[in-house]
Protein backbone atom coordinates (compact mmCIF):
# COMPACT_ATOMS: atom_id res chain seq x y z
CA UNK A 1 0.00 0.00 0.00
CA UNK A 2 2.93 2.29 0.87
CA UNK A 3 4.11 1.88 -3.15
CA UNK A 4 0.80 2.62 -4.43
CA UNK A 5 1.21 5.76 -2.32
CA UNK A 6 4.69 6.55 -3.89
CA UNK A 7 3.62 5.84 -7.40
CA UNK A 8 0.12 8.12 -6.58
CA UNK A 9 2.74 11.14 -5.42
CA UNK A 10 5.01 10.73 -7.92
CA UNK A 11 2.42 10.92 -10.94
CA UNK A 12 0.58 13.88 -8.91
CA UNK A 13 -2.91 12.03 -8.24
CA UNK A 14 -5.17 14.60 -6.33
CA UNK A 15 -5.98 14.04 -2.69
CA UNK A 16 -9.78 12.99 -3.39
CA UNK A 17 -8.44 10.14 -5.68
CA UNK A 18 -6.88 8.46 -2.53
CA UNK A 19 -9.43 9.27 0.07
CA UNK A 20 -10.51 5.71 0.25
CA UNK A 21 -6.91 4.47 0.05
CA UNK A 22 -5.83 6.44 3.27
CA UNK A 23 -9.30 5.67 5.02
CA UNK A 24 -7.89 1.73 4.77
CA UNK A 25 -4.51 2.60 5.60
CA UNK A 26 -5.62 4.34 8.49
CA UNK A 27 -7.53 1.47 10.22
CA UNK A 28 -4.56 -1.28 9.41
CA UNK A 29 -2.37 0.92 11.16
CA UNK A 30 -5.09 1.58 14.24
CA UNK A 31 -5.75 -2.14 14.28
CA UNK A 32 -2.07 -2.96 14.93
CA UNK A 33 -1.49 0.05 17.10
CA UNK A 34 -4.67 -1.51 19.14
CA UNK A 35 -4.17 -4.52 19.76
CA UNK A 36 -1.28 -5.77 17.09
CA UNK A 37 2.39 -7.00 17.84
CA UNK A 38 4.45 -3.58 18.26
CA UNK A 39 6.44 -4.36 15.19
CA UNK A 40 3.21 -4.29 12.49
CA UNK A 41 2.47 -0.75 14.73
CA UNK A 42 5.77 0.66 14.38
CA UNK A 43 6.16 0.26 10.91
CA UNK A 44 2.75 1.23 10.13
CA UNK A 45 4.06 4.24 11.19
CA UNK A 46 6.89 4.18 9.56
CA UNK A 47 5.22 4.02 6.43
CA UNK A 48 2.61 6.74 7.12
CA UNK A 49 6.14 9.12 7.57
CA UNK A 50 6.95 8.14 4.42
CA UNK A 51 3.70 8.38 2.10
CA UNK A 52 3.81 12.11 4.18
CA UNK A 53 7.39 12.74 2.92
CA UNK A 54 6.61 11.54 -0.63
CA UNK A 55 3.46 13.39 -1.53
CA UNK A 56 5.01 16.70 0.09
CA UNK A 57 8.43 15.83 -2.33
CA UNK A 58 6.35 15.37 -5.51
CA UNK A 59 2.70 16.35 -5.25
CA UNK A 60 2.31 19.20 -3.10
CA UNK A 61 1.65 22.95 -4.73
CA UNK A 62 4.28 26.07 -4.08
CA UNK A 63 3.32 28.29 -1.20
CA UNK A 64 2.28 31.02 -3.19
CA UNK A 65 -0.28 28.84 -5.20
CA UNK A 66 -2.27 28.58 -1.78
CA UNK A 67 -4.64 30.62 -1.25
CA UNK A 68 -4.51 30.77 2.65
CA UNK A 69 -0.66 31.89 2.43
CA UNK A 70 -1.68 34.82 0.65
CA UNK A 71 -0.64 38.24 2.02
CA UNK A 72 -3.86 39.76 0.70
CA UNK A 73 -6.51 37.48 0.34
CA UNK A 74 -9.10 40.15 -1.33
CA UNK A 75 -7.13 40.76 -3.99
CA UNK A 76 -6.33 37.42 -5.30
CA UNK A 77 -7.94 37.61 -8.73
CA UNK A 78 -7.14 33.51 -9.84
CA UNK A 79 -7.75 31.76 -6.44
CA UNK A 80 -7.04 27.81 -7.63
CA UNK A 81 -9.27 26.31 -4.70
CA UNK A 82 -7.95 22.92 -6.17
CA UNK A 83 -4.50 23.46 -4.92
CA UNK A 84 -5.54 24.88 -1.68
CA UNK A 85 -7.24 21.89 -0.98
CA UNK A 86 -3.99 19.56 -2.24
CA UNK A 87 -1.80 21.50 0.34
CA UNK A 88 -4.49 21.22 3.06
CA UNK A 89 -4.94 17.32 2.64
CA UNK A 90 -1.06 17.03 2.53
CA UNK A 91 0.08 19.49 4.85
CA UNK A 92 -2.26 18.30 7.96
CA UNK A 93 -4.27 15.16 6.97
CA UNK A 94 -2.29 13.29 7.16
CA UNK A 95 -0.82 14.73 10.79
CA UNK A 96 -4.38 14.29 12.11
CA UNK A 97 -4.39 10.63 10.85
CA UNK A 98 -1.46 9.37 12.78
CA UNK A 99 -2.72 11.69 15.38
CA UNK A 100 -6.00 10.05 16.07
CA UNK A 101 -3.81 6.36 15.67
CA UNK A 102 -1.74 7.36 18.35
CA UNK A 103 -5.01 8.61 20.72
CA UNK A 104 -6.50 5.02 19.53
CA UNK A 105 -3.51 3.17 21.40
CA UNK A 106 -3.25 5.28 24.85
CA UNK A 107 -6.85 4.91 25.15
CA UNK A 108 -6.16 1.34 24.85
CA UNK A 109 -3.36 1.73 27.01
CA UNK A 110 -0.54 0.47 24.60
CA UNK A 111 2.00 2.52 26.03
CA UNK A 112 4.89 1.08 23.33
CA UNK A 113 2.74 2.08 20.07
CA UNK A 114 1.58 5.40 21.70
CA UNK A 115 5.72 6.28 22.37
CA UNK A 116 6.87 5.05 18.99
CA UNK A 117 3.72 6.96 17.34
CA UNK A 118 4.63 10.23 19.24
CA UNK A 119 7.87 10.27 17.68
CA UNK A 120 6.81 9.48 14.31
CA UNK A 121 4.11 12.43 14.60
CA UNK A 122 6.86 14.65 15.42
CA UNK A 123 9.18 13.37 12.61
CA UNK A 124 6.58 13.90 10.31
CA UNK A 125 7.28 17.64 11.10
CA UNK A 126 10.93 17.71 11.62
CA UNK A 127 11.35 15.90 8.33
CA UNK A 128 9.02 18.18 6.69
CA UNK A 129 10.74 21.49 7.59
CA UNK A 130 13.85 20.24 6.11
CA UNK A 131 11.96 19.74 2.46
CA UNK A 132 13.63 22.67 0.36
CA UNK A 133 10.52 22.79 -1.89
CA UNK A 134 8.13 24.01 1.13
CA UNK A 135 8.17 27.77 1.63
CA UNK A 136 8.21 29.14 5.54
CA UNK A 137 4.32 29.60 5.97
CA UNK A 138 4.04 25.40 4.84
CA UNK A 139 6.70 24.63 7.32
CA UNK A 140 5.17 26.36 10.27
CA UNK A 141 1.81 25.53 9.50
CA UNK A 142 3.38 21.22 9.71
CA UNK A 143 5.73 22.28 12.84
CA UNK A 144 2.72 23.89 14.64
CA UNK A 145 0.13 21.21 14.10
CA UNK A 146 2.58 18.34 14.73
CA UNK A 147 3.83 19.93 18.07
CA UNK A 148 0.15 20.66 19.20
CA UNK A 149 -0.72 16.96 18.43
CA UNK A 150 2.29 15.64 20.48
CA UNK A 151 1.82 17.99 23.54
CA UNK A 152 -1.98 17.12 23.45
CA UNK A 153 -1.71 13.61 23.51
CA UNK A 154 1.17 13.60 25.83
CA UNK A 155 -1.18 15.07 28.68
CA UNK A 156 -3.37 12.55 27.38
CA UNK A 157 -0.96 9.92 27.99
CA UNK A 158 -1.04 11.11 31.62
CA UNK A 159 -4.22 11.11 32.15
CA UNK A 160 -4.09 7.91 31.43
CA UNK A 161 -1.18 6.86 33.60
CA UNK A 162 1.11 5.86 30.63
CA UNK A 163 3.43 8.46 31.75
CA UNK A 164 5.29 6.42 33.09
CA UNK A 165 5.79 3.54 30.98
CA UNK A 166 6.49 5.36 27.89
CA UNK A 167 9.90 5.03 26.53
CA UNK A 168 12.67 7.76 28.64
CA UNK A 169 13.54 9.80 24.96
CA UNK A 170 11.38 12.90 25.04
CA UNK A 171 9.14 13.72 22.07
CA UNK A 172 9.99 17.04 21.54
CA UNK A 173 13.71 16.34 21.09
CA UNK A 174 14.21 18.28 17.74
CA UNK A 175 13.58 22.08 19.50
CA UNK A 176 17.42 22.44 19.73
CA UNK A 177 18.17 21.53 16.17
CA UNK A 178 15.70 24.21 15.16
CA UNK A 179 16.80 26.99 17.28
CA UNK A 180 20.47 26.20 16.39
CA UNK A 181 19.48 26.88 12.89
CA UNK A 182 17.27 30.19 13.95
CA UNK A 183 13.88 28.36 12.38
CA UNK A 184 11.34 30.90 13.24
CA UNK A 185 8.80 27.61 13.43
CA UNK A 186 10.99 26.68 16.38
CA UNK A 187 8.45 29.06 18.41
CA UNK A 188 5.23 26.84 18.03
CA UNK A 189 7.29 23.95 18.97
CA UNK A 190 8.48 25.53 22.13
CA UNK A 191 5.30 26.78 22.99
CA UNK A 192 3.53 23.50 22.79
CA UNK A 193 6.38 21.99 24.74
CA UNK A 194 5.73 24.59 27.95
CA UNK A 195 2.16 24.24 27.52
CA UNK A 196 2.45 20.03 28.12
CA UNK A 197 5.09 21.11 31.44
CA UNK A 198 2.48 22.88 32.86
CA UNK A 199 -0.61 20.47 32.23
CA UNK A 200 2.03 17.53 34.01
CA UNK A 201 2.40 20.24 36.88
CA UNK A 202 -1.28 20.37 37.51
CA UNK A 203 -1.43 17.07 37.44
CA UNK A 204 1.17 16.41 39.45
CA UNK A 205 3.28 14.20 37.03
CA UNK A 206 5.93 16.66 36.03
CA UNK A 207 9.40 15.09 36.64
CA UNK A 208 13.11 16.56 37.34
CA UNK A 209 14.48 14.98 34.03
CA UNK A 210 11.71 16.10 31.66
CA UNK A 211 12.23 20.19 33.68
CA UNK A 212 15.53 19.52 32.56
CA UNK A 213 14.71 18.82 29.00
CA UNK A 214 13.40 22.21 28.52
CA UNK A 215 16.28 23.41 30.91
CA UNK A 216 19.22 22.14 28.22
CA UNK A 217 16.84 23.89 25.18
CA UNK A 218 17.36 26.91 27.15
CA UNK A 219 21.09 26.41 28.18
CA UNK A 220 21.93 25.22 24.58
CA UNK A 221 20.13 28.89 23.34
CA UNK A 222 22.11 30.99 25.53
CA UNK A 223 25.37 29.37 24.32
CA UNK A 224 24.72 31.03 20.86
CA UNK A 225 27.46 33.83 19.37
CA UNK A 226 25.16 36.80 19.28
CA UNK A 227 22.12 35.72 20.42
CA UNK A 228 19.51 36.06 17.72
CA UNK A 229 15.92 37.19 18.57
CA UNK A 230 14.37 33.70 18.48
CA UNK A 231 17.44 32.26 21.12
CA UNK A 232 16.92 35.16 23.33
CA UNK A 233 12.98 34.61 23.50
CA UNK A 234 13.64 31.32 24.08
CA UNK A 235 15.54 31.65 27.45
CA UNK A 236 12.82 34.05 28.34
CA UNK A 237 10.44 31.55 27.77
CA UNK A 238 11.98 28.57 29.32
CA UNK A 239 12.74 30.70 32.21
CA UNK A 240 8.96 31.78 32.31
CA UNK A 241 7.78 28.28 32.20
CA UNK A 242 9.96 27.74 35.41
CA UNK A 243 8.09 29.92 36.90
CA UNK A 244 4.69 29.40 36.07
CA UNK A 245 5.35 25.97 37.71
CA UNK A 246 7.02 27.60 40.67
CA UNK A 247 3.64 29.43 41.10
CA UNK A 248 1.39 26.19 40.72
CA UNK A 249 3.70 24.33 43.40
CA UNK A 250 3.85 27.10 46.08
CA UNK A 251 -0.62 26.88 45.54
CA UNK A 252 -0.48 23.05 46.71
CA UNK A 253 3.60 21.96 47.89
CA UNK A 254 3.04 18.23 48.83
CA UNK A 255 5.83 15.70 48.92
CA UNK A 256 5.81 14.80 45.39
CA UNK A 257 6.88 18.14 44.19
CA UNK A 258 9.36 19.32 46.42
CA UNK A 259 12.00 18.05 44.39
CA UNK A 260 10.12 19.47 41.25
CA UNK A 261 10.19 22.69 42.80
CA UNK A 262 13.74 23.05 43.46
CA UNK A 263 14.35 21.80 40.24
CA UNK A 264 13.16 24.81 38.57
CA UNK A 265 15.43 26.71 40.87
CA UNK A 266 18.00 24.72 39.78
CA UNK A 267 17.49 24.82 36.25
CA UNK A 268 17.11 28.83 36.55
CA UNK A 269 20.66 29.33 38.36
CA UNK A 270 22.22 27.10 35.46
CA UNK A 271 20.57 29.14 32.40
CA UNK A 272 22.38 32.35 34.25
CA UNK A 273 25.26 30.52 34.51
CA UNK A 274 25.52 29.66 31.02
CA UNK A 275 24.73 33.23 29.82
CA UNK A 276 27.45 34.69 32.17
CA UNK A 277 29.66 32.40 30.75
CA UNK A 278 28.74 32.40 27.00
CA UNK A 279 27.40 35.83 26.35
CA UNK A 280 27.73 37.90 29.67
CA UNK A 281 26.68 40.88 27.40
CA UNK A 282 23.22 39.86 27.67
CA UNK A 283 22.39 41.27 31.16
CA UNK A 284 18.68 42.00 30.70
CA UNK A 285 18.28 38.01 30.36
CA UNK A 286 20.44 37.40 33.19
CA UNK A 287 18.41 40.25 35.53
CA UNK A 288 15.12 38.30 34.39
CA UNK A 289 16.79 34.54 35.66
CA UNK A 290 17.40 36.81 39.05
CA UNK A 291 14.34 38.49 39.05
CA UNK A 292 12.06 34.68 38.60
CA UNK A 293 14.69 33.23 40.91
CA UNK A 294 13.36 35.66 43.34
CA UNK A 295 9.82 34.81 43.06
CA UNK A 296 10.95 31.25 44.95
CA UNK A 297 9.23 32.00 48.33
CA UNK A 298 9.70 28.33 50.04
CA UNK A 299 13.16 27.56 48.53
CA UNK A 300 14.89 27.06 52.14
CA UNK A 301 11.40 25.23 53.64
CA UNK A 302 11.70 22.89 50.38
CA UNK A 303 15.18 22.19 51.05
CA UNK A 304 15.30 21.05 54.43
CA UNK A 305 12.34 18.86 53.92
CA UNK A 306 14.47 17.37 50.80
CA UNK A 307 17.35 17.05 52.69
CA UNK A 308 15.85 15.24 55.61
CA UNK A 309 14.45 12.81 53.71
CA UNK A 310 18.01 12.70 51.23
CA UNK A 311 20.36 9.54 52.23
CA UNK A 312 24.11 9.50 51.11
CA UNK A 313 26.52 7.12 51.18
CA UNK A 314 29.65 7.52 53.88
CA UNK A 315 32.25 9.74 52.51
CA UNK A 316 30.53 10.53 49.23
CA UNK A 317 31.26 14.04 48.20
CA UNK A 318 29.05 16.10 45.89
CA UNK A 319 25.73 17.85 45.92
CA UNK A 320 22.99 17.37 48.00
CA UNK A 321 19.80 16.28 46.63
CA UNK A 322 18.40 19.43 48.46
CA UNK A 323 20.89 22.11 46.79
CA UNK A 324 21.10 20.51 43.33
CA UNK A 325 21.91 23.74 41.16
CA UNK A 326 25.32 21.92 39.74
CA UNK A 327 23.62 18.78 38.89
CA UNK A 328 21.92 21.19 36.07
CA UNK A 329 24.92 22.61 34.76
Amino acid sequence: MSSIHCSCARNKIPWHEVIELNETLKHIIRDCAVSGPENASRLGFYRLENIMQEHLKENCPNEDDVWEFGDDLSEQDHVDHEKSLQWHHIGREYLWMLADIVEAAITNRRSDAASTGLRSLLSMASDAARLDNLGMKQKDEIVRWGYYHAGRLSVHCIDQGLNDRMLPLSPFCDISDMLREDRPYARFALAEFGQFLVEAALRNAVTTFVLNDIGAIARGAATRSKLSAINRAAVRFAVNVFDKIRGLFEENLTGRNWREYLECHSQIESVKKWLLQHNPEERELVEYCNIAQGRFAKLDRAREIVDRASVEWPDMKGPSLGNNDAESN
